[in-house]
Formats: C-alpha cells, sequence, structure tokens
C-alpha cells in the first residue's frame, strides 16, 4: 500500500515505536507504576469539585494542606490554570479520585514526539525528521518531569503536547487542521500562560498560506481559540474577581514574598542560575545539580543550544524582521520566565524552559541543514541525559 511507503507515516511510526521503548524501558529499570495516581492530584480533585458544582475545594484543610492551593475569601482553590482538569473530569467517571494521572504524561509524551517528528517530516529526511523529533520531545527535560505525575508537571507536560500538536496542524493543507492548531495552541495558554507569547507565530503562519485573500477571511479561524479564551478568563473572574488571575498570587508563600510571584530583583540571580554550569572545582571537580532550582537549560534541553548556536548570530547579521522578532520574543520569554520566584521548583535541568521547545521546533523545521548524521549525536546524548533526569526525579522527589 502506497501509506506504506509515505515518509511520514513510517516516520510517525518509529516516532511512536522509539518514545514507548523509551519510557518502557524506564518504567522497567526504575520500577515505575504505569496506572499509579499521584497525590498530587490537585486536577482531580478540582475535577470532582466540579461535578458537585463547586470551583473550590471543600476537603478539611489539614487533608489538604501539601497541595499548592490559592486561599481566597476563606475558601481554598486550585491555583493553577484548569485545563489538565478537563482530562481527568473524564478519567473521574472511570476510576474516581484515583485516576491514573501518572498514566496521562507518558501519553502526552509520546504524542510530543511523533508530532514533533512528523512536523519535520514535512521538508526534511526521514532520519533527520526521526532525529530532530527526539532531540525535541524525549530528549529534553520533558522526559524528566513525566518521571512524577505531579499536578505541575501534568501541567506542562499537556501544554507541551498540545503545543506540538498546535505546530504541527499549522503546517497542513487542510484548513480544518489550521483551525485546529490555534483551539491546540489556546488550550495550553490554560496549561502554561506564558506560551501565549508564541501564537502569533501560528497566526503569521497562517497569513503567510493566505496571502492570496484578504485579511477578515482569517477570522473564522480566532473564533475557536477567542471562546477558550473568554472562558478561561471567565473563570478566574468567577473565582478571584480577576480574568487574569488563575490563583498563584494567592498561594501563601508569595503572599509572604516581599517581591510577590514576579518580580525584577528575582531576575539576575535566577538568570545566573539557568545559565551556569553545575560544576564544584574546589576541593575537588564534580558535577553538583542542584535539584531546588533550574540548571544549564540549553545543555538539558540541547535543540535549545541547537538554535542558539545555529541562528542568533545569523539573525544578528542578515537582520531579518520576521527573525528579529522571534529572537526577540524568545529572549522574553527567557526574561520573563527568569522573574518568576522559584524557577520551578524542584527538578532535574530546567523544566521551564521546555515551553518554548514546540514553537523552536516550529522555527528550526523550516531551515535547511548540513551534516545531519551529527544531530543524531546530539538527540542520542539528549535523550540519555534525561533518561538520567528520570532517574534523578526518582531519587529525589
Amino acid at each position: 500500500m502506497w501509506i506504506l511507503k509515505d515518509k511520514r507515516f513510517i516516520a510517525g511510526i518509529l516516532a511512536l515505536v522509539i518514545s514507548v521503548g523509551i519510557l518502557a524501558l524506564a518504567v522497567f529499570c526504575f520500577d515505575l507504576n504505569v496506572l499509579e495516581h499521584n497525590p498530587y492530584d490537585s486536577y482531580t480533585r478540582q475535577a470532582l469539585a466540579w461535578r458537585e458544582g463547586r470551583l473550590y475545594l471543600d476537603n478539611d484543610p489539614a487533608e489538604i494542606a501539601y497541595l499548592e492551593l490559592a486561599i481566597f475569601e476563606g475558601k481554598y482553590y486550585v491555583s493553577f490554570p484548569p485545563v489538565p482538569s478537563l482530562v481527568e473530569l473524564v478519567l473521574t467517571f472511570f476510576f474516581g479520585a484515583d485516576t491514573p494521572n501518572q498514566l496521562m504524561l507518558y501519553i502526552y509524551t509520546v504524542i510530543s514526539c511523533v508530532s514533533l517528528t512528523l512536523l519535520f517530516a514535512k521538508k526534511h529526511s526521514l532520519h533527520f525528521s526521526l532525529c530532530m523529533g527526539i532531540m525535541a520531545s524525549v530528549g529534553t527535560n520533558l522526559l524528566g518531569i513525566v518521571a512524577f505525575g505531579g499536578v505541575w508537571h501534568e501541567a506542562q507536560a499537556m501544554s507541551f503536547m498540545l503545543c506540538s500538536l498546535a505546530v504541527l496542524l499549522i503546517e497542513c493543507d487542510r484548513k480544518v487542521f489550521n483551525g485546529l492548531s490555534l483551539f491546540c495552541a489556546a488550550l495550553a495558554v490554560g496549561c502554561r500562560p506564558f506560551t501565549v507569547l508564541f501564537i502569533p507565530f501560528l497566526l503569521f503562519r497562517l497569513y503567510q498560506k493566505n496571502t492570496d485573500k484578504p485579511i477578515y477571511k482569517l477570522i473564522p479561524y480566532l473564533i475557536a481559540p477567542a471562546i477558550v479564551a473568554f472562558l478561561l478568563m471567565l473563570y478566574n473572574y468567577v473565582r478571584f474577581n480577576n480574568p487574569f488571575e488563575f490563583g498563584h498570587n494567592y498561594l501563601p508563600e508569595f503572599l509572604r514574598a516581599e517581591e510577590g510571584q514576579f518580580s525584577t530583583k528575582y531576575l539576575w540571580d535566577n538568570l545566573i542560575q539557568a545559565i551556569k554550569l553545575p560544576f564544584d572545582f574546589k576541593p575537588e571537580f564534580k558535577l553538583n545539580i542542584n535539584k531546588f532550582t533550574a540548571n544549564i537549560f540549553y545543555i538539558f534541553n540541547p535543540v535549545i543550544a541547537v538554535f542558539l548556536v545555529k541562528n542568533v548570530a545569523k539573525i544578528i547579521r542578515e537582520r531579518n524582521l520576521f527573525d528579529i522578532l522571534w529572537l526577540m520574543i524568545f529572549a522574553m520569554f527567557v526574561v520573563f520566565t527568569c522573574m518568576h520566584k522559584t524557577l520551578g521548583g524542584c527538578q532535574f535541568g530546567a523544566r521551564y524552559f521546555i515551553d518554548v521547545i514546540p514553537y523552536l521546533a516550529l522555527y528550526l523545521s523550516y531551515q535547511k541543514y548540513k551534516y545531519e548524521n551529527l544531530y543524531w549525536h546530539y538527540a542520542v546524548f539528549a535523550t540519555e541525559l534525561n533518561f538520567y533526569g528520570m532517574y534523578f526525579v526518582q531519587k529525589n522527589f
């Protein structure tokens, strides 16, 4: 059959097999329970509250004190954007309060790997597409966070998957898929708000594909994401009287912090922490990964290093407006991320920085490459490093 000879079909199948194989190996090596219910289950609890007609949690405060919950007007609210609870809502009908939230992270990872591989397969060779798809998914800190299916990681893995689908679908020829791309991107904002920074690149790509039409013809594509945005803001407003407040500012740790959740005063120290090499030279040379904050985001996520080495000097030299805009928004993402007080808390690598990677993959997929086989070394290194990250997370969480 012709489909069995199609490069993209083969690339997708190989990406599926490899990503499932890596996760299966981790399950075997680290004795993970695929169907485990993680106790940091804010999204499950939120879904159960919805089923009872409540937007807040009605549990005994002592029972849920370990969760990151917003306290507003004497009530306890889940302090994260709500989209992952939509999946948990479905699961609660089958599993009750013991949803397999750990399993969902594995599924999100596999879908991400397949999606990003197919993205590259539209313009590149089979083996190079597979290489870049791996490097941009299981070769990132995404692999590390799926080892612990807590609320923070569940949101980030789902966002990564939705963004991966968004960049794949925007490159499809059918208009319905382009509309679904923006819908997925809007849902991702309901997991990780900073991903909104990169939606303009989807809009620009949509415009490029429709330059022969009046711009008002593109309005129908915006209806679904506009509805998502409206519902997210309405949900925020009903809970906190603020359409842009999803709850984190009402966490006790940020209420106690003199500078709040975000501040320019956090920027310099966080930026240095995120870029410096984690080596101790005294009294002896050794690797010292700080599990409480971010570490060398460009090493633990080599696809970011590929972008920086391959493009930054070129963008500055050639001064192409689109490329400069991309670099500026990438820099804005890094700056805003480093303005956060915790920079991601306990982790391996720099988990906040993976939010940019699906859109970074879209940018890199447009480019031509020499020495394609060389990139396999990066992909293998990245996967091995982050496979160790799964062990690191298991050991330290």
